[in-house]
C-alpha cells in the first residue's frame, strides 16, 4: 500500500463550483492492489469491501475480476456509497484471468473525468484536483505465459504512461506483473519491462518500507514456493 499527498481543498473536477463543505479529502491516499481471483461473487465482494474500509484503503486495483457488463450496475447500486467501481467487460478478449478493475472511494470519484480499458487486461482512471493537480490512475493483469500477450500489454502500457507523463500527470500503477522484480527467473521480457518502469521514475512502493529485505514479504505464498508479483 503507498499513499499519495493531495490537497486537502480539492474540488469535484466535473464542477467546480461544487460545495466541499460535506466531503472533505483526506491529505493522503492510500492505494491497493489485489487479485481477487474472481469479483462476481456477492458475497465475496460484501466481505472483501469490509476489508478495505478496515484498512482504510482508498483505491484499489483488482485483477482477474471476471466481470461481464451485466456485474457492474448492480456492484455499484450495492457499494457506491463506500467505493465505486470502473470495470472492463470486453468479452472479445475472456481467455482466462480475464478482468480487471478500479474500486475508488466516492470522494475520490467525484473527480474522475476519463476512464478507459484496453483487451479486459489494462483499466486507467484520470482524476483532476484543485489547481490542475492531475493523477492517472493504472491497473493492469499481465498473463504469466502468454508471451505475444505480454508484450502487447506491456506496449500499451508504456504508450499510457509515456501520455500521462506529456499531458502533467502524477501517476500511480497497480497490478499484477505475474513477475518478481527479485527473482532472476521471470517471464520472457519482463526484466525490461521493470527497467522500463524504471526510467519513467515510477518505484516499487514496498521499497519504502522494506528497503532492505523486501524479499521477505512475498504478496503469494503456498506450500512450496513464495512470490512477490504484485505490484504498487
Amino acid at each position: 500500500m503507498n499513499t499519495v499527498p493531495t490537497n486537502v481543498y480539492a474540488q469535484d473536477a466535473s464542477n467546480p463550483n461544487k460545495s466541499n463543505s460535506k466531503i472533505i479529502p483526506p491529505p493522503f491516499l492510500s492505494f491497493a492492489s489485489h487479485n481477487v481471483r474472481s469479483f462476481t461473487n456477492t458475497a465475496k465482494q460484501h466481505t472483501l469491501i469490509e476489508n478495505y474500509l478496515s484498512l482504510n484503503i482508498d483505491a484499489i486495483g483488482l485483477q482477474k475480476t471476471k466481470f461481464l457488463s451485466q456485474h457492474i450496475r448492480p456492484f455499484n447500486h450495492e457499494h457506491s456509497s463506500n467505493f465505486v467501481g470502473f470495470f472492463s467487460s470486453d468479452s472479445a478478449y475472456n481467455k482466462t484471468g480475464f478482468g480487471v478493475g478500479i474500486l475508488l472511494r466516492p470522494f475520490l470519484a467525484n473527480h474522475v473525468f476519463q476512464h478507459k480499458h484496453l483487451f479486459n487486461r489494462i483499466i486507467y482512471v484520470d482524476l483532476q484536483f484543485t489547481n490542475k493537480q492531475k493523477l492517472r490512475f493504472i491497473n493492469c493483469y499481465l498473463p504469466p505465459s502468454d508471451v505475444p500477450e505480454r508484450k502487447t500489454i506491456q506496449k500499451e502500457l508504456i504508450k499510457i504512461i509515456n501520455d500521462a507523463n506529456a499531458k502533467d500527470f502524477q501517476i500511480i500503477l497497480t497490478g499484477d506483473f505475474n513477475a518478481d522484480i527479485d527473482r532472476p527467473k521471470n517471464p520472457t521480457g519482463a526484466k525490461e519491462f521493470f527497467t522500463v518502469l524504471q526510467n519513467f521514475n515510477l518505484f516499487d512502493a514496498c521499497t519504502l518500507k522494506y528497503s532492505n529485505n523486501r524479499i521477505n514479504h512475498p504478496t503469494f505464498k503456498s506450500s512450496t514456493a513464495t512470490s512477490r508479483i504484485d505490484f504498487v
